[in-house]
């Protein structure tokens, strides 16, 4: 059974970044990122709430991607034995 930790690592090396934010933003434990992954995936579910309060929903998404990589880059990054 593939743990959530090795499918986020799969849909990150994928580029599957809408598949990836959903994935984690149900996670527990997501540090000082947490926000804004989880802002990032609402943006992307429902952008017309997001424009309604004046936020630009494409850059809190985009700032959710750049939050998941940098958290879960050590995912990606291992050598393979």
């Amino acid at each position: 059974m593939q743990s959530k930790s090795d499918k986020l690592a799969a849909l990150l090396v994928a580029k599957d970044y809408n598949a990836a934010l959903a994935l984690a933003e149900k996670f527990p434990r997501l540090g000082d990122a947490k926000d804004t992954i989880r802002t990032a995936h609402a943006a992307r579910v429902n952008p017309r709430f997001y424009k309604s309060l004046g936020k630009d929903p494409a850059q809190l998404v985009q700032n959710g991607i750049d939050a998941l990589v940098k958290r879960y880059q050590h995912l990606t990054t291992k050598e393979k034995k």
